[in-house]
Parts: C-alpha cells; structure tokens; sequence
C-alpha cells in the first residue's frame, strides 16, 4: 500500500489524503495537515530541536549593523536576520555570543527558496 499527500491550495479548508492499493482506489478527505496563513504561510514543527520555517513571502534586504570590538577573543558575531513571526518579517539584531570551543567559527542562517516558499535555515558553529 502506498500513501500520497496532497495538500490543499492555501485557501483550502481541507487537504485530501489519497490512498492507493492494489485492488482499490479510495479519497478520504481530512482535516489540514498544518494550519496555513492567508498568504500562504506555514510553520512546520518537526520532531527533535528547532523549527523549520516556511513563508509563501520573501524576507526583505537584510540590514547593515556596525560589529564593533569583540568584548573577548572568545567571542564571536552572529549576524542580524530577518525572522518570520506567523504574520509577518522582524528584525533580530546581531549579537556577540561566547563560542563553544576556540577554533569554532558561526556559519550564519540564511532564506534559501524552495519549491514550498521561503525557508529559514538556522546558523551553526562549524
């Protein structure tokens, strides 16, 4: 038996589950997979840590921030972004953050654009 998903436009109420055997075919209609904003917005909450966030929006031009000085050489700059809040794009500043261990450098977040919309992809210490 094999199971197909097909989600409903972002208008939908409803999102249609189609179930494929081999001796029957059957649509069973169901309640929406994930709760979808107007504009065509999800937040998907998968298991594990984290979120992935997908937007039917694409984020605005990032901002320009002044770094200054390091408070310590164990310091490192995470950069500002544009994070989604369910309704709409907001400023997160840049910080200094203590690095994990010496060597370790920040890999910033970043939107990438996907078939779906536009995804975040969080930052991570390399």
């Amino acid at each position: 038996m094999r199971w197909i998903i097909l989600s409903a436009s972002a208008g939908a109420l409803l999102a249609s589950l189609l179930m494929i055997s081999s001796c029957r075919r059957q649509i069973v209609k169901v309640k929406p997979l994930r709760p979808l904003h107007p504009r065509g917005v999800a937040v998907v909450n998968p298991p594990g840590p984290g979120k992935v966030v997908i937007t039917g929006l694409r984020p605005p031009a990032p901002r320009v921030e002044v770094r200054g000085v390091a408070p310590t050489p164990k310091h490192a700059w995470v950069s500002g972004h544009w994070a989604w809040n369910g309704t709409r794009y907001v400023w997160r500043p840049g910080h200094w953050i203590v690095r994990p261990r010496p060597e370790a450098e920040w890999i910033p977040g970043t939107w990438i654009q996907s078939d779906d919309g536009w995804k975040w992809v969080p930052g991570r210490w390399r």
